[in-house]
């Protein structure tokens, strides 16, 4: 139970706390505003997400911890490879799962929970398994938050995973 409300605390302090460290310290953020997405789902929530590796989660987790005045210890897991994605509906909506997608090759996330925000429910996920690590490696790919209504989707470069040191 400890584990669930210090995840669901991180979640909120993610979503509102996003200006407290640099951008370039490993955070990609996107806005999911389709065209064909909305076409094809009406009503459909646009979804804010925010996707970090490990170095942007070690910056937030430093940010956090000087805010609330204690010091962070960096263990090696905290550096090993890893995903963080997180996905809140920008309007009223509730995200039921986030999925990696290139091609017809979808990987889940190891973990994958949800909070209450402003209008919906946020999702957090975190992807560190070898075949998440092998599709985003592999080149460009998606990330996609899947909704009551449909699928909302952020794309991926080459340029957007050197930022996040993937």
């Amino acid at each position: 139970m400890m584990f669930r409300t210090t995840a669901i605390a991180l979640v909120s302090l993610t979503l509102t706390s996003a200006s407290l460290y640099a951008a370039d310290a490993g955070v990609l953020t996107c806005s999911s505003r389709k065209v064909k997405e909305s076409f094809r789902h009406t009503g459909l929530a646009v979804v804010d997400m925010q996707m970090r590796g490990a170095a942007g989660d070690i910056a937030l987790n430093e940010a956090i911890a000087k805010r609330i005045n204690t010091e962070l210890h960096v263990t090696e897991g905290m550096k090993a490879w890893h995903l963080t994605v997180v996905a809140a509906p920008a309007t009223a909506g509730i995200v039921q799962n986030i999925v990696l997608m290139s091609g017809s090759t979808v990987v889940a996330p190891s973990l994958l929970f949800t909070s209450a925000v402003d209008g919906g429910m946020a999702g957090y996920a975190t992807f560190s398994s070898p075949e998440a690590q092998a599709l985003v490696q592999s080149g460009d790919f998606q990330v996609v938050a899947e909704l009551q209504g449909g699928r909302r989707s952020c794309d991926v470069s080459q340029k957007d995973r050197v930022r996040l040191g993937l």
